[in-house]
């Protein structure tokens, strides 16, 4: 891109190829006791004038104007132009103005060395403290800032009366949260989320909401279930507390979950109810536990009796005879189905009753003769037979859910060829609506750049950043044109820190119908979008000698025309060029449809004398 000397801007043509676009034991009361003295801290220093603040942030940004409720209403005069506050620390300008002692002394060394208000020249050692109104604004009336509070003192009196004020607010220290200082001790004990509890068992210490949660409860008059709580501690504190609300019911809950997992908490069985600890409890109800429930000794061999262990030997005498029934079968139907009893004896417990119960319904062949008939015909070549059945079934499944799959993949493959046809087709449309509301601008075409911010970052990094409007045209039939915005990069050669502005010419739906090349007047403008309306406008008139007007052979002519220097990126924080992260660019075009040649002489220049004309 050229660049060219001049004081303030200068035209040029372009060339651009590309883009870049709840309850608990005394003992563990006792202890959360002491946990909540040793969190609260008694150097705390209170009445900070930003409640929410800790001491173990990092320092804040210098503060700007008093942001309080006067009352009576602060009067303007008395207002810093800049944060629109009431004026801290006030100072006073050579030029009359009254400013905040760090709001304007960072707009000097952010915008320049202006006034904010009038423009003037001006620099921090023209600055000196207007004391008289630093007095009148200390001297007002203001609102006790804290909810709740109906105070009203003088704002000299406003940080000596937050220290002591009932209703101020101060941080926790485990969660950071803002709390009143009369509810700190209540909140830091009961209701914080990351207070330290303790286990009275194992003495451990956790955080309060580190503990999962997972409970369901439903409630209909006399019933009330939740689930990973034990049945009789809901049986405890549902018989009598049907009543309480849920809530309540919720709060008492809390502090037991780690008492259901604690390895040393004291734990009843459900069995016999004696009384041990948790890491017991397993190896007491497998081996101990009187009334346990557990399997017979025969259960291996078809048994299905299931008692309490204080039972088993009366029910060992009681079914001896079946037992040995039992047994009987099972060893005969191991030797049927061609398996030696050790090796299935090994297996022991592995092998489950209903396994154990299919076998002992295997029929049994009794006698030499029933031996002998079942080593002959009946019982031996069925088995081959059934597998052999049970093959041809898996093979048709598996025939059957090829063809499926197949079907499946046909189908998928069809629905996205059809949903790729649409997808072209709503692609098509778009660019129709997109051509069809270009042609309706009439020449007047407002380029709404959105998420600029991002832009400036990309240039202060040193990124380049290029973007292109969409089409427009000017009139139907007209021309095709668009705009290309580039922020030069801090280091860029004599137009660092500049918005570029240029015009390309695009083909478009009525080139044979137009002349060429193309020749008009084209208004290019910054649009202030404060009330003002003091917009940054410059006007050029077509050069029908160069490459940029002439009619364009691609989509978009990679000659553009228009300025380099348009406009200083610190003047858009002068005026509201930039809102809602949005700048607003307008472009005007008017075209002379004639054969003429253009006549020798300058364009108009709205700029003055020291603007200058140059291209490539």
């Amino acid at each position: 891109m050229a660049c060219f000397d001049s004081s303030k801007g200068s035209l040029e043509e372009d060339s651009y190829e590309g883009a870049v676009g709840g309850e608990l034991s005394g003992c563990a009361l006792a202890m959360m006791e002491k946990e909540r003295e040793s969190l609260l801290s008694p150097s705390e220093s209170p009445g900070t004038y930003i409640s929410s603040s800790s001491a173990s942030f990092p320092a804040p940004v210098p503060p700007q104007g008093y942001d309080v409720e006067f009352d009576p209403p602060l009067e303007s005069k008395y207002e810093c132009p800049i944060c629109l506050m009431a004026l801290r620390n006030a100072i006073q300008t050579p030029c009359g103005h009254r400013f905040c002692k760090n709001c304007i002394e960072k707009s000097i060394r952010d915008t320049g060395q202006r006034c904010p208000v009038d423009n003037e020249m001006l620099s921090e050692d023209q600055l000196f403290p207007d004391n008289f109104a630093k007095r009148e604004i200390l001297s007002l009336t203001v609102r006790c800032p804290n909810s709740g509070c109906d105070d009203k003192m003088e704002l000299r009196h406003l940080e000596n009366h937050l220290a002591c004020c009932q209703f101020a607010t101060v941080p926790c220290q485990q969660c950071q949260q803002s709390v009143r200082k009369s509810h700190l001790e209540q909140h830091t004990t009961v209701e914080c989320q990351r207070r330290p509890v303790s286990c009275q068992d194992c003495v451990a210490t956790f955080v309060f909401e580190e503990k999962e949660v997972m409970w369901t409860c439903f409630c209909n008059c006399s019933c009330c279930f939740f689930q990973n709580i034990s049945h009789r501690r809901i049986t405890q504190l549902h018989c009598e507390s049907v009543r309480i609300s849920l809530l309540t019911v919720w709060f008492r809950l809390l502090p037991q979950l780690h008492e259901q997992q604690c390895p040393f908490a004291n734990v009843t069985c459900q069995y016999c109810e004696m009384d041990l600890i948790r890491d017991q409890m397993e190896s007491h109800c497998d081996t101990d536990c009187p009334k346990a429930p557990i399997a017979c000794n025969f259960s291996t061999f078809g048994c299905k009796e299931r008692m309490q262990r204080h039972n088993l030997a009366q029910h060992m005498q009681e079914f001896t005879q079946m037992h040995m029934r039992y047994m009987a079968e099972f060893l005969r139907g191991l030797c049927l189905n061609g398996t030696t009893p050790k090796s299935l004896w090994a297996q022991g417990p592995s092998v489950s009753s209903e396994d154990l119960g299919a076998a002992a319904s295997v029929p049994a062949c009794s006698g030499p003769r029933g031996a002998a008939s079942c080593s002959g015909n009946n019982c031996a070549p069925s088995q081959p037979n059934e597998e052999m059945q049970r093959l041809r079934e898996m093979d048709g499944r598996l025939v059957k859910q090829d063809h499926q799959l197949r079907e499946v993949i046909i189908l998928k493959e069809t629905q996205a060829g059809q949903l790729a046809e649409l997808r072209r087709r709503v692609s098509i449309l778009e660019e129709t609506v997109k051509e069809l509301e270009s042609q309706q601008c009439h020449g007047i075409f407002i380029w709404r750049l959105k998420g600029f911010s991002v832009h400036l970052r990309n240039q202060e990094a040193g990124q380049p950043v290029v973007e292109h409007s969409p089409g427009f045209y000017t009139g139907r039939p007209g021309y095709k044109l668009c705009l290309r915005l580039h922020l030069q990069t801090p280091n860029a050669p004599r137009c660092s820190n500049f918005i570029s502005l240029f015009v390309h010419t695009m083909q478009g739906a009525f080139d044979g119908q137009l002349t060429w090349p193309f020749q008009g007047t084209i208004r290019l403008s910054i649009l202030d979008q404060g009330p003002e309306g003091q917009h940054h406008t410059e006007v050029m008139e077509t050069k029908p000698d160069l490459q940029a007007f002439q009619k364009p052979t691609i989509q978009r002519n990679p000659k553009g025309f228009g300025y380099v220097t348009f406009l200083h990126l610190h003047q858009l924080n002068q005026r509201s060029f930039v809102k809602d992260d949005t700048l607003l660019i307008r472009c005007e075009v008017t075209p002379r449809f004639d054969n003429m040649v253009h006549r020798e002489g300058p364009p108009v220049q709205p700029r003055g004398p020291e603007a200058s004309v140059s291209r490539d």
